[in-house]
């Protein structure tokens, strides 16, 4: 890949190299006009970049980044479809850190317009595993933003647990429940509830039926043993257990452990997979 494919300055994307996760750039700088929003598009879903397979320069693995949030600042709304079908990708073959935080920031900039192409997302059953956690929790994060979204927002993650909960994996069930427990989605108990009892929800992820009970203010301590099955460190579990307190911590901290835990296995299985090609 060269930055030969793409016409200035949009090619200058492809030179800029690592970021702050935090803080933007302020892309206005490069001149950017409507007339370049096609080839910002096409930059930021370029699969030669964003997959990953050749190791190309560092510097151009960040271009997608770069492009995303340059719309993003312009507002370009024509990019929010395509933005979201880049979730499909979310496997173990990529930088998954440019998928799972990165682009979701951007759409939540993007705001209130990306959510009707997320809720297709969450509805199509062909999708993978971390695509689903991904635009769940982009639409969460949307509804904390702009409150007007909550009601559709709630609606849209429910129903679609409510439809696939039996066929989804476990952790797919336990973030989409974490996304409902941040947006305090008291209406959303029954089909969690649901979910629950037929064993389809890892509960690693915001912890067990009554924890969410706990969180959504539905009882006031537990009243059962905390389940040993947890992320957490094993001196933190213990302190809580001896508190009596649940073994979890908030909905948002114990989803980026999570997190933090699936991308790691990912990076694994993701560097053997390219040990075995250099062997061959």
């Amino acid at each position: 890949m060269t930055p030969n494919d793409y016409p200035e300055p949009v090619s200058k994307l492809l030179e800029l190299g690592e970021t702050d996760w935090d803080e933007w750039d302020d892309y206005s700088q490069w001149g950017f006009t409507p007339e370049h929003i096609s080839d910002l598009i096409r930059l930021g879903t370029d699969h030669t970049l964003i997959l990953d397979l050749e190791d190309h320069q560092p510097a151009h693995l960040w271009a997608p980044l770069h492009a995303w949030r340059a719309l993003a600042q312009m507002e370009a709304l024509e990019a929010i479809p395509p933005f979201v079908e880049l979730f499909a990708l979310d496997s173990d073959e990529i930088n998954s850190d440019l998928i799972s935080e990165g682009l979701l920031e951007v759409l939540v900039q993007l705001g209130p317009p990306a959510i009707e192409p997320l809720e297709k997302f969450l509805n199509d059953p062909d999708q993978p595993s971390f695509g689903y956690i991904s635009a769940a929790e982009t639409l969460a994060l949307i509804g904390q933003a702009h409150p007007e979204t909550r009601a559709r927002i709630v609606l849209a993650i429910t129903s679609a647990l409510e439809q696939r909960y039996q066929s989804n994996e476990g952790d797919v069930n336990g973030f989409w429940i974490a996304d409902l427990l941040d947006l305090q989605a008291v209406e959303s108990y029954p089909v969690i509830k649901k979910a629950f009892e037929e064993n389809t929800v890892d509960f690693t992820i915001a912890g067990d039926l009554e924890d969410v009970e706990i969180a959504l203010g539905l009882r006031q301590e537990r009243e059962t043993p905390v389940p040993r099955r947890s992320i957490l460190p094993d001196d933190l579990f213990r302190s809580l257990v001896v508190s009596g307190l649940p073994a979890t911590l908030n909905s948002q901290q114990q989803r980026e452990r999570a997190k933090k835990e699936k991308n790691k296995q990912k990076q694994e299985k993701k560097s053997r997979k390219k040990n075995r090609k250099k062997k061959k």
